[in-house]
């Protein structure tokens, strides 16, 4: 009699999966990455399916389900835990966990300033200052002047405040109790340039003859003094020679007369300042009339024999 013996395998469930978790002291701005050390087999040459979950205080966010948990999640002083298993479909593997606690993250400072800034000017400090934990933070400037401590606090120095040829320095510091972060930032003091601050001509309404009179008022934040280049130019033609702040009338009617201020205070030049006006027209004048040289009585029509005029248009 022949017996046949037939072999079965037994189902098995897939291998447990060995994990690490990372970053070991994570904070607020970066993501919590579970990984798997080796590939998971299952023994039946089944496929295998990983399924994550994520635990915050213990507690399960179902939202959580892959091997990345977004930093966006997370808060300071949480404690975190995945677990995995593996799965063939109908057997699973034991679980394999790992917990990271949620650190605080440091406050990040960064500071604009100009590298140069006149002495007419305030100096400005942009901030930037981010903290992912959303910590009320505690901010503290302090400003030197050639290294030496200054007792402006805040943000800006009026420009008062400066002289040309210093050098100021600004930090600020960022605190949330547990952590901080500085950041600096220079400024040199340069020479202002004058300015003109206001520059006409007289007559305001000149005609042809009339000779034309510039004058100015300047500003040197610097108290320099300052110089003025006087320049002229008619219908836009520079008038070679013609260097002071008075000109005479060489031109006619409708023609547009300019005058030009360059101020300087040794060391910089300033903005250049023009002044125009239009020459106007000149009414004609009369010169002489000639009358009938009859008797001219009451009643009598007077007539003129002759009349001569003059234009200067």
């Amino acid at each position: 009699m022949l017996i046949a013996l037939l072999a079965c395998t037994e189902p098995l469930p897939p291998e447990t999966p060995s994990i690490l978790l990372g970053p070991t002291d994570p904070t607020t701005a970066e993501d919590l990455i579970a990984t798997v050390i080796d590939p998971v087999t299952d023994p039946n040459g089944d496929d295998v399916t990983l399924v994550w979950r994520w635990f915050r205080d213990q507690i399960e966010v179902p939202e959580a389900n892959s091997k990345v948990l977004p930093a966006d999640l997370t808060a300071r002083g949480e404690s975190w835990m995945v677990r995995v298993y593996a799965s063939d479909g109908d057997l699973d593997s034991d679980s394999a966990t790992a917990s990271v606690t949620v650190v605080n993250t440091v406050p990040a400072v960064s500071l604009e300033l100009p590298s140069e800034a006149f002495s007419s000017e305030d100096l400005v400090a942009v901030a930037t200052v981010e903290d992912p934990d959303n910590d009320d933070l505690d901010l503290s400037w302090e400003w030197t002047v050639d290294g030496a401590p200054s007792s402006v606090v805040g943000a800006s120095v009026d420009a008062d405040q400066t002289q040309r040829g210093e050098v100021w320095t600004v930090s600020l510091t960022a605190s949330d109790g547990e952590a901080d972060d500085t950041a600096t930032a220079t400024v040199s003091v340069v020479n202002a340039p004058p300015e003109v601050t206001e520059l006409t001509l007289s007559p305001e309404e000149p005609r042809t003859g009339d000779g034309l009179e510039a004058t100015l008022a300047t500003i040197d934040a610097d108290g320099d003094p300052v110089t003025v280049t006087w320049s002229w130019t008619l219908d836009g033609v520079v008038l070679e020679d013609e260097e002071g702040d008075t000109l005479e009338g060489d031109y006619t009617k409708g023609q547009a007369v300019a005058v030009h201020a360059l101020p300087t205070d040794g060391e910089d030049e300033g903005d250049l300042a023009t002044a125009e006006v239009v020459i106007a027209n000149t009414p004609p004048t009369v010169a002489a009339a000639n009358l009938d040289p009859n008797d001219v009585y009451e009643t009598s029509t007077v007539s003129c024999v002759g009349v001569s005029w003059s234009d200067p248009d």
